[in-house]
């Protein structure tokens, strides 16, 4: 899961509904990438990022991890 992508789409008050709208995605779609069912693909990389904050290091926003660190 991507716990850190998850807290910064919250941190910054979307909802996942929102957000998903904002990258061109549906709501099941990104939530199943944030679980991990399916992969981002480049450009939605790319797309999130600049939507949250585009200093934000790739490295540390879409790190996967099993539990919260």
């Amino acid at each position: 899961m991507y716990y850190r992508l998850r807290n910064e789409i919250d941190r910054r008050g979307y909802t996942i509904e929102k957000f998903a709208t904002l990258a061109n995605m549906s709501e099941k779609s990104l939530r199943n990438k944030l679980n991990g069912v399916t992969d981002f693909s480049w450009s939605e990389v790319l797309l999130i990022r600049d939507l949250l904050d585009p200093d934000l290091y790739l490295e540390e926003l879409f790190k996967r991890e099993d539990k919260i660190a």
